[in-house]
């Protein structure tokens, strides 16, 4: 049984409104929760305005709420919000929907939801109903469901409620909506962080780290221990990590021999597989990390070089699953790679996807001369592990992220604009990878020392903790 759950921000909105006009508003209700979600809506809306424009004393079909729905215009352009509509969706595919991001609307018989309603007339015994899938909860879903009135359930409203997949399933009678952007098609697993660690983790190298262990127990003792700590070549800290946060995420990575193989893109990319992973399966021996990594900043150009990347990590991916080990793999710089290479890099990740390997990323805010210093001001690199996971999904297939290296001003110094931006900065960067629940973690470069940089952010551990 599955214990990962997922919750989209959708704003809960009541169909029991004292003053209602009618009380056949749930596709009204429904519609507006989602327009208020992807922003179409502000709350000035109402659902009795969503009535007046479309009334329905005998209830709404699809149509009228695709309808309703256009009607609704965002931005100086008037752009209309759009919902397909589409059958019953399988549990794999409602899955689908929430890991994009998309919140169905969903066409139930209430009773044979199972939900009991003594504080209504009729009991559950209320008939055709439109209300939402907001989440997956384990093996189940969660719903909002405005046949409740905000008050109830402890203030909650019908936000959230918990239902198990089958009595979804067997309620539903043959019609969805959803927005047009949402892939309507299945997806393997695509929640690989688990819902109580925080994304944000740590970058260790050789030097000091003063606090590190009790930022670890901090974590745990506030019940949101760090998601993810790379450590390169320093042994010691994934057993340090280990037996202080087992719910945190390791990464082992070794500097020698290298980010890159002499000799990468030319001659027989699965024999060079063999002889690095060799070298590299050396130097992890006695250390016991969730991942390894594998490739550090290669940069790929053309479809020859993608080509031979996918020779090479398909051999290396077979090698370290037969020693029972996974690969945190490429380590990608931050930017890289293009469009054009993901798509020729597309039967590597497939089969990164399939041995359970991870792919690794950097986000650095500042990381050419010409960008701004701060992550936040580079959302369209910084975040670029976004695009790459939309087109895997279009693929029918996902794996989890590393960000195994991000900083702000190229991770070269932490303090330029004081503890406070740094620390802010890390914090915007922690809530936009909780949205993506595939990132299992961004390791803030670095504890320890790098070369003769002001790098070293041992300073504030604490308030990046709390």
């Amino acid at each position: 049984m599955s214990t990962k759950q997922k919750k989209l921000r959708v704003p809960f909105v009541s169909q029991m409104d004292a003053t209602s006009i009618s009380p056949m508003d749930c596709g009204q209700a429904a519609v507006l929760m989602l327009a208020r979600y992807y922003r179409y809506a502000g709350p000035d809306i109402t659902v009795d305005d969503l009535y007046r424009r479309a009334p329905a004393p005998n209830g709404t079909i699809a149509g009228d709420l695709q309808r309703l729905a256009e009607g609704i215009r965002y931005g100086p352009e008037g752009r209309p919000f759009v919902l397909s509509a589409g059958p019953n969706p399988t549990p794999a595919i409602l899955r689908g929907y929430i890991e994009q991001g998309h919140s169905p609307i969903l066409l139930v018989n209430y009773e044979s939801l199972g939900i009991p309603r003594p504080d209504l007339a009729n009991g559950n015994r209320q008939g055709l109903h439109w209300l939402l899938v907001t989440g997956v909860d384990g093996d189940g879903f969660l719903l909002h469901d405005p046949l409740w009135r905000p008050e109830q359930r402890d203030g909650q409203g019908g936000a959230y409620i918990p239902i198990d997949a089958d009595a979804l399933v067997g309620a539903m009678r043959g019609i969805s909506l959803h927005h047009w952007k949402a892939y309507e098609m299945p997806y393997p697993d695509t929640i690989f962080r688990a819902p109580n660690v925080s994304p944000l983790g740590f970058h260790v190298i050789s030097g000091p780290r003063n606090g590190f262990g009790d930022a670890l127990r901090a974590g745990v003792a506030r019940g949101r221990p760090v998601g993810l700590v790379v450590s390169v070549d320093v042994a010691g800290v994934i057993e340090e990590v280990r037996s202080v946060s087992p719910d945190t995420v390791t990464v082992y990575r070794t500097e020698h021999p290298g980010g890159t193989p002499p000799g990468m893109y030319t001659g027989d990319a699965r024999a060079l597989a063999e002889t690095w992973y060799a070298q590299n399966a050396a130097r992890w021996q006695g250390v016991n990390a969730h991942y390894y990594g594998f490739l550090n900043e290669p940069h790929p150009k053309g479809e020859a070089e993608c080509a031979w990347c996918n020779a090479f990590v398909t051999r290396a991916c077979a090698l370290a699953e037969v020693e029972g080990r996974r690969l945190c793999v490429y380590n990608f710089a931050t930017g890289t790679p293009g469009h054009e290479e993901v798509d020729w890099l597309m039967p590597s990740f497939a089969r990164m996807a399939a041995g359970k390997h991870a792919l690794g990323y950097h986000s650095y805010g500042g990381a050419a001369p010409d960008l701004p210093g701060l992550m936040r001001e580079n959302p369209a690199i910084v975040l670029r592990y976004r695009d790459y996971a939309a087109r895997f999904l279009e693929h029918g297939f996902m794996l989890p992220f590393v960000v195994s290296e991000c900083a702000p001003f190229g991770g070269y110094d932490w303090s330029r604009e004081g503890p406070a931006a740094f620390v802010d900065d890390a914090r915007w960067f922690r809530d936009e990878m909780q949205r993506d629940s595939y990132v299992l973690g961004g390791a803030l470069f670095t504890l320890g020392e790098w070369m003769q940089t002001n790098s070293n952010y041992q300073d504030v551990l604490a308030d990046l903790i709390s």
